[in-house]
């Protein structure tokens, strides 16, 4: 996703904590491509994401790059 400062933006929930292999591959490449093209990478994760998806995301990221956000209802 692209943010309204054309920053690199992740965004997920809970169930990104069950792959974090594949998570910290994701999140590796979004830094990539941000600082290839001179942007900042973020990632936005739903309030419950198990705290190691959170502190793998501060690692790749940096820990200014890395917010919650409370659940979304479903209507």
């Amino acid at each position: 996703m692209i943010g309204g400062d054309g920053g690199y933006v992740a965004v997920g929930g809970p169930a990104k904590a069950a792959d974090l292999g594949a998570l910290g591959n994701r999140l590796r490449g979004l830094k990539h491509a941000a600082d290839e093209a001179g942007v900042p990478a973020r990632a936005y994760f739903e309030e419950g994401t198990p705290q190691s998806a959170i502190d793998l995301a501060r690692k790749w990221l940096g820990p200014d790059n890395v917010r919650t956000f409370p659940p979304v209802p479903v209507r």
